[in-house]
């Protein structure tokens, strides 16, 4: 399909079909993008590989850093360039399309290094883990704006809501399937093939699910009449940041919860080095996480009925309640509550967190909150999980576990002053 086969029609108006359509390819998308995820995610399967690399924490806390803190570091390089697109569905495909090729690329390189070169895998592991989240730090812009276009701003919580939970059924089954791969004594099992194999259905699941993508109808933007120079462009980001006073707060609530999340960037390592857990022990957390991630048709549908702000206020206490639990837990059985509710708290964090930033302005400005989110909290992503891995090393896991719920709190308080978009402005 060309481009101008596709949109032909952007400028038709919307239809129930036209509606469905976007709606359907968009939650495939986003169930294809949890259910793929799993078989790399940070929280649990590259915490166990990165074990069988380093003893370091600090190390570990840098791979989670990579992770975290490379997808804020281009949006607002690339702000400026995509609200000028008319169509943003081809950026997007083909900026997502170099992030899969690059797990296709760990996928085949792990069998080759893992055991004979550990050292160089964790440097390839972390170039192209930083390279697969800056490309998704170059997407997340044009796609933020995609979804405004094309998916009522009442119906968002229930696209992420209903597309997480469908991902996380599938999960589950990935989930028990992790074990298997990674305990199995079969030529494709175990360490390092095992993981390598992860890797790779992890590329087959993400690349499949994104093409519908391609055959949504996306209204067609007008063409600014002037190009608007990139200092003009930072200039208007910095009045938002200076003017407007529930953006100010929603990006140090977003902050501060990255401190909060910190903890869990420890959580698999804790349960393998404190609490006895075995090989193939992230699978079961990948199972906990997607029974607590079942919660977002909850999250979406409460989202869509009230407002983000409340869900975000939930969430926040539910990530602090939950590790403010893991300093007291006794043992590997007793932790596994605190995977699971953490899942649950982290599962409304996200999905309101980004579906607000959709409505802090029009669709065509959305690339520049989503840039501004991100971009603000590109330190602290830097930051919290090395600071987290040096406090693990020297005074151990219980203190990130108490600054963690302490940052969570202080999260809430935040939320809890700030006006949700959709309220009705003060008088004057």
């Amino acid at each position: 399909m060309t481009p101008s086969q596709a949109d032909a029609d952007v400028d038709a108006p919307d239809t129930p079909r036209r509606s469905r359509l976007n709606f359907g390819a968009a939650l495939a998308d986003v169930i294809g993008f949890w259910a793929g995820s799993s078989f790399f995610d940070p929280r649990s399967i590259l915490q166990e590989f990165m074990t069988h690399l380093t003893k370091s924490n600090v190390v570990i806390g840098l791979m989670t850093s990579v992770v975290s803190s490379s997808i804020s570091l281009t949006q607002v390089l690339v702000a400026n360039y995509v609200e000028r697109l008319p169509i943003k569905k081809w950026y997007v495909i083909a900026v997502a399309s170099v992030e899969r090729l690059l797990l296709l690329a760990l996928a085949v390189l792990t069998p080759f290094l893992a055991v004979k070169h550990p050292k160089a895998m964790i440097g390839v592991l972390f170039v192209l883990l930083a390279m697969h989240y800056l490309s998704m730090g170059c997407s997340m812009p044009a796609y933020s704006a995609l979804i405004s276009k094309i998916v009522p701003p009442r119906r968002r919580g229930l696209l992420y809501g209903l597309g997480g939970t469908l991902a996380n059924v599938v999960t589950m089954g990935t989930g028990l399937a992790i074990p298997f791969i990674l305990r199995s004594g079969a030529s494709w099992g175990g360490f390092p093939n095992g993981f390598a194999v992860c890797f790779g259905v992890g590329f087959l699941i993400l690349t499949v699910s994104f093409l519908p993508l391609a055959f949504v109808d996306e209204p067609r933007d007008p063409i600014p009449d002037q190009r608007r120079t990139m200092a003009k462009f930072l200039a208007e980001l910095w009045t938002i940041l200076r003017t407007r006073r529930d953006f100010q707060l929603f990006v140090l609530a977003t902050s501060l919860s990255v401190f909060g999340a910190a903890g869990t960037a420890f959580h698999m390592t804790y349960a393998i080095r404190e609490l006895g857990a075995q090989t193939g022990e992230s699978g079961w957390f990948t199972v906990l996480m997607s029974l607590g991630a079942l919660a977002s048709f909850f999250w979406g549908v409460l989202a869509d009925r009230t407002d983000n702000r409340t869900v975000l206020m939930l969430a926040s206490l539910l990530v602090a309640g939950a590790s403010a639990y893991s300093i007291f837990a006794p043992s590997l059985y007793w932790f596994y509550p605190v995977v699971f509710v953490t899942s649950v708290g982290m599962r409304g964090l996200d999905l309101a967190g980004y579906t607000i930033q959709m409505e802090f302005g029009p669709p065509s400005e959305v690339p520049r909150y989503v840039a501004l989110t991100f971009g603000a909290q590109y330190i602290p992503r830097l930051v919290a999980p090395v600071a987290a891995g040096l406090l693990a090393d020297s005074l151990g896991y219980k203190t990130v576990f108490v600054y963690a719920t302490l940052s969570s709190f202080l999260a809430f308080v935040s939320i809890l002053f700030m006006r949700d978009p959709r309220a009705p402005l003060p008088a004057a």
